[in-house]
């Protein structure tokens, strides 16, 4: 049990690391999306870590693939693309904070759909923290009143409903391939998606892929490559091994504390008082959630894959 409750402490570390690594981004995607459009930037990103994920791990993915059916991961990758896709085109449309507000909306979406695909229901401590969390987010992002729903908050909110889908069922895909393998699978569906969309808007312009290659741009792009695609898949679906589709979509809830917090430093956006309160809040609520944590995922889960008989 200790080495359950420690091995669920870490991994609340690797989502907290995460949403960290996500929050510096979405304030430094406003700055590169100035002069690249969203495809273009996307495509190359995903495309780069595509080849990282081979040249380093080309083997255990052709291992897991030859064997795990299709059906297994491929509504968390195309889900966790889509997702991901979607908050970016969100972050080049609207306000930072109001984005990072509606994507953290996952945090209640999930133990939702949770209770309508898999009728697991939630104790009254998960509900009061879920509300507490949503409470904090809402002082911490909406300055004058609720956000006005224009084409940006409804790819954020899509973001936030992809992102529940995407953690329900990667909780279930690692037992039939690994976490390196199921975040190989995320960024080769988002390279695909961003390859289409590029072709469709006319993405990869001249003038794009110049802008692209200024020293600021290339440093931006090797930060979210490594960081946020590679780091951040890996970090998720690592964590997912030990905690629960509902635990993670909590922890998440500090991913738009840390883009308020990159937007002040790095684009001048200010943080008002009920800001820093609900700040405050969001983080007493994952810290007084700590403890719950420790769960591994549900005893309803299938077997690992393959079977013993098929492994000797």
């Amino acid at each position: 049990m200790n080495a359950r409750f420690a091995s669920a402490r870490v991994c609340c570390l690797l989502i907290l690391l995460q949403s960290v690594l996500f929050g510096l981004m979405d304030a430094l995607l406003k700055i590169v999306y100035r002069d690249v459009p969203v495809s273009c930037f996307l495509a190359f990103r995903f495309l780069l870590a595509v080849l990282v994920f081979l040249a380093f791990w080309r083997g255990p993915i052709l291992s897991d693939l030859k064997r795990a059916p299709l059906r297994r991961y491929l509504l968390p990758c195309v889900s966790m693309a889509a997702s991901t896709v979607a908050c970016n085109m969100a972050v080049h449309l609207t306000a930072v904070s109001t984005v990072g507000f509606l994507r953290s909306l996952s945090c209640a979406l999930t133990p939702l759909l949770l209770i309508a695909l898999r009728r697991r229901p939630c104790t009254a401590r998960e509900l009061v923290l879920c509300g507490l969390v949503m409470t904090g987010l809402y002082l911490l992002c909406a300055k004058n009143g609720l956000p006005v729903f224009g084409p940006g908050e409804i790819l954020a909110f899509l973001a936030a409903l992809l992102v529940a889908c995407a953690l329900i069922c990667s909780a279930d895909s690692l037992h039939y391939v690994s976490a390196v393998t199921l975040s190989f699978l995320q960024c080769v569906s988002a390279c695909a998606i961003c390859l289409v969309l590029g072709l469709v808007q006319d993405g990869f312009t001249a003038e794009g892929l110049i802008s692209l290659c200024t020293p600021r741009n290339l440093s931006i792009l090797i930060y979210g490559t490594l960081g946020c695609t590679v780091g951040g898949y890996l970090l998720q679906n690592i964590a997912l091994s030990s905690l629960s589709a509902r635990s993670t979509g909590l922890l998440q809830g500090t991913y738009p504390v840390c883009t308020a917090a990159a937007a002040w430093l790095l684009l001048g956006e200010s943080m008002s008082a009920s800001g820093i309160a609900g700040a405050a809040l969001v983080l007493v609520c994952i810290w007084a959630s700590a403890g719950d944590h420790a769960q591994t995922r549900s005893a309803h889960a299938p077997a690992a894959w393959p079977p013993h008989s098929a492994r000797a």
